[in-house]
């Protein structure tokens, strides 16, 4: 009789399980779908001003958009007190149900989407901050996945948002490189850092910039990402669109109030850069807003020197048209590898 009701109670807790696991599914797709706004397209390489006014208007619009979605309501998530005697029979049933109650097992449930067993995880006591050996916590896992309602109880339950991983990377630079910008939202939302900086010194306006994603740098720069932010090559955010030749990104930058003074370990400012990487329309567009074409880095070598050196005529007569000069002392000059950056 024992036996029989005992079944009978195992049964009835999968069923509510199994209920619990549908209004689960029901609820991210509602999520899923209520985020799905596409961002605004950055206007053509030959776009006029006006074009560019509009989009840059679309995109505080979009940014405006994002952060209302992400701030409609409380998150709901929070740990319910629960006794010791509770605490133990919830980890006894998670086991009989087949799952494992190790750190390996919490985080494979969150790799798997699983947002049910996440929640009976810690629910059985399970640290929400147990971390891989890359150190790891859940709430990676959940961005990988482009889980936004497992983060969202991650946070609930007080996991940390700006834990970094082996590689110094925090939750919100996985975010931007992945590139939604609701996950980005909720974790700023949740006083997530923009500028901690990775082991090669970049802040998660770097990551935006490096994919060419304006929205999701206006959306760094609306909660206080630094702009003129340096990695350890002394490389800002403009300086990286003008080695990668991301003229629209350029534009942006300034536009948000990007310094093209600052130069990075060999002295190379934007201007510099874009003319070492051949980058022919931003080193245009930065000599039309006041860039010197006459600077010299730290070895003494101007603009004209490097297009010269690289046999770029069209380079250098861009430059003898803004009013460079005769070469500079042109000692030996040693360019940054911006491919290491990353």
């Amino acid at each position: 009789m024992f036996c029989a009701a005992a079944r009978q109670d195992a049964t009835v807790t999968k069923n509510r399980n199994r209920i619990f696991a549908l209004f689960l599914l029901l609820a991210l797709a509602f999520c899923q779908a209520s985020f799905a706004q596409e961002a605004p397209t950055p206007p053509g390489k030959d776009a006029d001003d006006a074009t560019r006014e509009k989009f840059y208007l679309e995109i505080e619009r979009h940014i405006a958009n994002v952060f209302k979605l992400a701030g409609e309501e409380e998150n709901p998530w929070a740990p319910k007190p629960r006794t010791p005697t509770e605490v133990e029979l919830l980890r006894k049933q998670l086991e009989l149900d087949g799952y494992s109650f190790t750190p390996a097992g919490f985080l494979d449930a969150v790799k798997a989407g699983n947002m049910a067993a996440m929640l009976r995880y810690l629910d059985a006591g399970m640290p929400v901050n147990t971390t891989n050996t890359s150190n790891q916590n859940a709430l990676f896992f959940a961005i990988i996945g482009d889980q936004i309602p497992m983060a969202q109880a991650l946070i609930g339950y007080g996991v940390r948002v700006n834990m970094a991983n082996t590689l110094e990377e925090t939750p919100l630079m996985i975010a931007v490189a992945k590139g939604n910008p609701h996950m980005v939202a909720l974790l700023l939302d949740a006083r997530a850092d923009p500028n901690t900086s990775n082991q090669n010194g970049w802040n998660s306006l770097h990551y935006a910039v490096y994919d060419n994603n304006i929205p999701m740098a206006a959306l760094l720069i609306a909660r206080g990402a630094d702009i003129d932010h340096i990695n350890k090559l002394g490389y800002t955010p403009l300086m990286q669109a003008a080695w990668k030749g991301f003229e629209e990104m350029a534009r942006f930058l300034i536009k948000m109030g990007a310094s093209p003074v600052p130069r990075d370990n060999n002295g190379n400012n934007a201007l510099l850069v874009a003319v070492t990487y051949k980058q022919y329309d931003i080193a245009k567009f930065l000599l039309q807003n006041g860039a010197n074409p006459n600077d010299e880095n730290y070895r003494g070598w101007k603009a004209l020197d490097i297009a010269l050196d690289q046999q770029d005529m069209d380079m250098a007569n861009l430059l003898y048209a803004y009013g460079a000069t005769t070469p500079g002392t042109q000692l030996p000059v040693e360019m940054p590898d911006a491919t290491r950056i990353r």
